[in-house]
Order: C-alpha cells, then structure tokens, then sequence
C-alpha cells in the first residue's frame, strides 16, 4: 500500500505537466490541447494561464476541476507555475520550482466542504520530453523530493463532531521524502487514452503525527528501501465516467499496476497527554503486488515475505505482544461484467511460517502442554460463477436489496488445497461440487450441490486434551468435539488420526460420510 501511495502521488503531480513536455516537435496550443485531452479522460476540466516568450511556455495557476456523479459536489486539484523549455534539439525540458505548492479540495452536498494542501520541495525537479503532437515520451531522475503537508480544513454537516473539528486545526501534520526517483512515462491520444509508466526510487522515509484530539496523539514513522512501479492505463478520450464503467471496460478500459518494495520497517506510537499508551513496531522484508482490471475482470496478486510485528503498551498489555509471518500470498480473480455463461474465479490466501512470541504463549500455556511451532494456514479456491449484472452498475446494485432477487449464481466449486497446521494438529482437504441452480427446493433455497470433499485430520484429539489440560476448554465441549469428529469421520492409518469424505448428491438430496448415509 506504501509503494502504491508513492506511485499514485508521482502520476497525480506527474500528470499536470504530461502533455506539455511533447513543446519540442509541436506548438504551445498542440501541448496545452494535449495536456487537456489527459485530464479530459479523467473526466475533469483543465484551467491555467498560459506565458509564451517564444523559446518557453510559463504555465500558472494550473487547476484541474471535476464533478462527482449525480450532481453529489466535485473536486478540485491545483498547483502552482511550472515551466517547459524547448532545449532546441527536439526535445524539451519541464522543470518544477524548488518549492511547489499543490492543494486539493472537495464540496459534498450534504456532507460538507475539505481541503488539504502540500508543498513538494526539490532542488532539481526536472523531466526530459520527447514525441510528438498526441503521443509523448518523457523521463526523469529525481535525486531527492519531500512531500510536505501543510494544512487540512474541514467543514459542513459531516464534521460536526468535536474530534473532526480538531483534525481540522493543524491536528495533522507530516512529510514523505523520496530518494533516487527514476522513471519513463508515455502518454497517447486515440479513442483511448493510453498511459505506460515505470519507474523506481532508493528509499523513502515518511513522519506523521495526529492530534492532539481530545488529548490524544498518534505518531507514525517510517522507512523503506528499494522499490519499483510500472503500469499501464486506458482510458475514454472523452472521459471516465464513474456510472458507465460497465460500458468503459467493455470499449477498452483498462488499469494494470504492479509495484515491489523492500525493508519497509515503522513506529507507531499513541499517547494519552504525555503517557504512551501503545507502542507498535512493524518489519516487511518484501513486499509485491499486482493489480489488473479489465473486462476479463478484477485479477489481484500479493506476496509479503519476512513480516514481523511488536507490541507494547501500558498496564493493560501486561506483556509485549509479537509476531511473524514468514510468507504470505493472497489471490483474488473476479469477474465484473455481466454474462450469460458462467465466468471463473479464484481465490487464494497462504500463510506460512506464523509465530508468535514466548510471552504471548506464556499466558496460555505457562506448562508447555501446546507444541510452539510455527503454523501455516493455506486456501486455494477456483470456481465457475454466473454474474447477472454488471458489479460495476452501482444503480442495478443497489437494486438488489429492493428487489430481493440475488444476481449471481455458482455453478461450480473447487477445493483445490486446504491446509491448517496448528499447535500441534494438521488439517488437509481437498474436493469439488457443482451447483444446480434450477433446483432450489432440495437444499431448502440453496443451489442443489454435487461432489464430494475429503478431509483428513491429524493430532485433533491430542490438542482437544491439551486444551482441556489448559482449562481452555471444558470438558463436555471437548467430548461434544470427540463425538462430533466420530459421526463425520473414521480412524486412519496412523495415530491420532482421522479421515473423513463427504459426498453429497444434488439429485436426491443425499449426504453421506465415509458411505454412511447422514441425510
């Protein structure tokens, strides 16, 4: 989420200035007309003064301005002057004061009216352009920039609330400093508006602090090392509406990004007046996520590797409390538009290699009687689902509670792993079913399913002692446990162990365990 904040931010500032580096190859009308084709894509409109000495364009007062849906209010972007020189060998020159100032605003109706605003200092904000008139290259290296943020302003029905009020009087302050900022970009014009980018940094630290609010402080500090962002994005040329995304993604409408940063450690720290309420420190030794969204659907992508957390905090946290995961993958694949035949999905979430402190275990287990072992928990899901209608459509949304019909069906359902391995137990799975949509009667509302599962559990009965042990866990619950485990499973091979595979047939409404017949 850091690499992605970074990212987001460079394209935001970024993107005043794109179509004005292509001033080499084609007039100042050519790049003010380009720069507003951008912004016009964005769905906003482009306002500024524009100075032409013949050899530079000055360009003051640049604001980008756009309405919310259904006449909700609009928001509004500006920025100070920059200035694009052609350097008179094709190509040009965009260069940035040392301190530039960029604001941001929303009015609301019915909720109220917000401004923040940020000054980017940097001694050589700089971008090289090349191209030609609807479609420009450009790059930049950036030694050193800080972000910093100045002021918030909050007003209206919505902010009301004396904690809110706060916020809005310089309770919020903080800095984003980034070094060693690299990267290319390109813009083209067509039907869609096409942005490519790349680019990276050496490090970033940032330094926010919240409040006081009622007496209360928030701080956070932190750091990063190396990271990297590339991506592309299309877009309408006349403009992304946020109630036609249906129909954008179905012209072409794209978003794909993917960034990747490492040794991300911060420091949060919360305090009531001057006493220190809660102490946390965190560690990510990598982190990598992707991002695609298409008419094929939503595609997203993320792995964390050596993540670790600690703790502190008052009397109330007796001891401190850590963590670590070694690994962690997530996967989600979903469609977005509407079909009329069944569209797959995915889902995947894998832990590995979760522990957590001695202390922590102290308080549970003071004798030991728990294995301490790292766990790992691990969920592969793949499926075949039918959409009605567009997940985009927000009015056909908002439809459903009104209707009471359900839009979606799922046709089919595969566990493709499941593994839980914990204090000493291990649960593995796997099986698939298909759904009969137009049979609701037997399953009592729900799609008549058929397939079979099959589950085998190892060391149940051992951590069902050891938490009675505990005093965990009361010993009738544990034999309601022990009888439970005997109806849907059978002894397998070695010991402490249970094997269990349930088969369920849509057309008679059977349910069984190992051959046994339940329903």
């Amino acid at each position: 989420m850091k690499s992605q904040f970074l990212a987001g931010t460079t394209l935001a500032i970024s993107a005043l200035t794109l179509p004005a580096a292509a001033l080499a190859d084609v007039t100042p009308a050519d790049v003010w007309g380009n720069y507003g084709a951008y912004i016009r894509a964005l769905g906003g409109e482009l306002t500024a003064t524009l100075s032409d000495d013949g050899n530079s364009l000055a360009v003051n007062g640049i604001a980008a301005n756009f309405a919310l849906p259904m006449r909700a209010g609009s928001v509004s972007m500006t920025m100070g002057s920059v200035k694009i020189t052609d350097n008179g060998d094709g190509t040009a020159t965009l260069r940035a004061p040392t301190e530039l100032p960029v604001s941001a605003s929303f009015d609301i109706a019915g909720v109220g009216q917000g401004r923040f605003g940020m000054v980017i200092r940097s001694p050589n904000y700089e971008m090289l352009a090349t191209g030609t008139p609807g479609d420009v290259s450009y790059s930049y290296g950036i030694a050193s920039y800080t972000m910093e943020f100045t002021d918030l302003t909050l007003s209206g029905p919505a902010f009301e609330d004396p904690k809110l009020a706060a916020l809005s009087q310089g309770a919020i302050r903080g800095s984003v400093t980034v070094d060693g900022n690299t990267g290319n970009m390109r813009v083209t014009e067509g039907d869609l508006l096409r942005l490519t980018f790349e680019g990276g940094y050496s490090g970033l630290a940032y330094d926010f602090t919240f409040g006081p609010v009622q007496g209360v402080t928030s701080s956070q500090q932190g750091s990063m090392g190396a990271g990297d962002t590339s991506g592309t994005v299309a877009m309408p040329a006349t403009g992304v509406a946020v109630m036609a995304l249906p129909q954008a993604l179905r012209d072409g409408m794209e978003f794909h990004l993917s960034s990747r940063y490492t040794d991300a450690a911060s420091f949060q720290q919360v305090k009531l007046g001057d006493k220190v309420q809660t102490s946390t420190r965190d560690f990510v030794e990598l982190a990598e996520t992707e991002i695609h969204i298409d008419a094929g659907g939503l595609r997203l992508n993320g792995t964390g590797e050596g993540y670790s957390v600690e703790i502190t905090g008052n009397e109330f946290l007796p001891v401190p409390i850590t963590a670590a995961v070694g690994k962690i993958l997530f996967g989600l694949d979903l469609p977005l538009l509407a079909s009329e035949t069944p569209q797959p999905v995915a889902y995947r979430l894998s832990l590995g290699d979760v522990t957590v402190g001695e202390e922590v275990w102290g308080l549970v287990d003071q004798a030991g009687a728990l294995p301490h072992d790292p766990a790992t928990v691990d969920l592969d899901l793949t499926g075949q689902f039918l959409t009605k209608i567009d997940l985009l459509d927000f009015m056909a949304l908002a439809a459903i509670e009104e209707n009471g019909e359900i839009p979606f069906e799922m046709h089919e359902l595969n566990i493709n792993n499941l593994l839980a391995v914990i204090a000493g137990a291990e649960l593995t799975g796997n099986g698939g079913f298909t759904f009969d949509n137009s049979d609701l009667a037997t399953f009592g509302g729900m799609p008549a399913p058929t397939g079979s599962l099959d589950l085998n559990l190892t060391g149940g009965n051992t951590l069902l002692d050891a938490l009675v042990a505990m005093g965990l866990l009361p010993e009738e619950d544990a034999m309601s446990a022990r009888m439970m485990l005997g109806m849907f499973s059978q002894p397998g091979e070695g010991p402490d162990t249970l094997t269990s595979k349930i088969e369920i047939d849509g057309a008679t409404g059977a349910i069984s365990a190992n051959g046994r017949r339940l329903q």
